[in-house]
């Protein structure tokens, strides 16, 4: 309840924005109707169901994301506002997100959608709407970490399968090891000084590129091909940015002209790692990757064998 030039007024949020609804002038009049619409509970707190919840973190929590992450957490939301939708977020135990994982045919989709819960009913923590957590600890979904280890012969299959622009995204994709969303994104005006320089939208690190090279090459013909004026650097057919689906569309069809099977966009991102990893050390690979954090990088590396120096006898 908030005082404002003389009046109460209680704020709530009503699809993702934020509403004022008047209280009246008189305090306890205010306090009266307070409690009635927030449903005040035995314990003096508010009933506060998870659509509440919901639109509140998409509201507030989702500017601090990258548009990738928020186009990821809003489809996560949809099956649980389904489901989860008229709870009180109070009433909310391990037991109920344990058969919502074992209920879902897509065990990884599940785990993804039970983590986000957990990060909202911490959020509902420090916003005072639950005294804890109850998803701290969660046990979810064993997952097989992903170990495909793209060869440079495959690699060079998906690059001669693929038209103009999309050979030299892939080509470009692999030698600076950025994610799709930070590729579509890249202008002009960021090759400046013979580097391209990009901030990652996921780890909000920035990172130059030498355009000597290769590198430099490749950006030299897609200039030369464009003459729409466009300001960035991958564009689709009406000359305008280029989606990250519109990517996936052409990339399915790189993926089955070239007959690489059981590979995924990322597995880019995972060979360049793997390889500069090999040749120049993790810590340079962490560098180029923009993790803040060792263990972040060391989970692309994919070596086909490793070796292991026994004890001699």
């Amino acid at each position: 309840m908030r005082l404002s030039h003389g009046a109460y007024y209680l704020t709530a949020y009503i699809d993702g924005k934020q509403k004022w609804i008047p209280l009246g002038t008189d305090y306890a009049s205010a306090c009266a109707r307070y409690a009635q619409l927030e449903n005040i509970d035995d314990r003096g707190m508010p009933e506060r169901k998870f659509s509440e919840l919901a639109n509140r973190f998409e509201a507030d929590c989702f500017p601090r994301y990258s548009a990738n992450s928020q186009r990821s957490y809003r489809s996560w939301l949809k099956p649980l506002r389904r489901v989860f939708g008229p709870v009180p977020i109070a009433d909310i135990r391990q037991s109920h997100a344990a058969r919502y994982l074992d209920a879902s045919k897509y065990k990884v989709s599940a785990n993804r959608q039970v983590s986000l819960l957990s990060v909202m009913l911490g959020e509902a923590v420090r916003w005072g709407w639950i005294d804890v957590n109850p998803l701290q600890k969660m046990r979810k979904h064993q997952e097989e970490e992903r170990r495909r280890y793209l060869t440079d012969d495959e690699l060079q299959r998906l690059v001669d399968a693929a038209d103009f622009q999309m050979s030299r995204l892939i080509r470009i994709a692999y030698l600076t090891s950025l994610r799709k969303s930070d590729i579509v994104a890249i202008r002009w005006e960021d090759l400046e000084d013979n580097a391209l320089t990009v901030t990652q939208q996921k780890t909000k690190s920035p990172v130059a590129f030498s355009l000597n090279g290769e590198l430099g090459r490749l950006f030299d013909e897609l200039r030369e091909s464009q003459s729409n004026g466009c300001p960035y650097v991958f564009v689709n057919k009406r000359h305008t940015q280029v989606s990250d689906r519109t990517v996936d569309t052409y990339w399915w069809k790189v993926r089955d002209l070239s007959g690489v099977e059981d590979v995924v966009f990322h597995d880019i991102r995972r060979k360049r790692l793997t390889d500069l990893t090999t040749t120049h050390g993790e810590a340079y690979a962490q560098i180029v990757a923009g993790h803040k954090d060792r263990k972040s990088t060391a989970r692309y590396y994919t070596p086909d064998v490793i070796k292991v120096d026994l004890p001699e006898k």
